[in-house]
């Protein structure tokens, strides 16, 4: 079982999908951490358009709950 999001870079694979699942809240969870949360003079320019879209991301998924 693969998922993908494009937008945010994300592409993960497992051989169920409860661990296809468990691998994209990781890699997830590894760019928030490391891109998200980082200072934006910390980042080259393609990381902060990174960084943009994955607060835009979170703010709609916090919108819809």
């Amino acid at each position: 079982m693969v998922f993908e999001n494009a937008d945010l870079t994300l592409y993960a694979y497992g051989t169920s999908e409860k661990a296809a699942r468990r691998a994209l809240a990781r890699d997830f969870s590894a760019l928030w951490h490391c891109i998200a949360e980082a200072d934006d003079s910390e980042l080259h320019t393609s990381a902060c358009g990174l960084k943009k879209r994955l607060w835009e991301f979170v703010s709609e998924v916090r919108r819809k709950a």
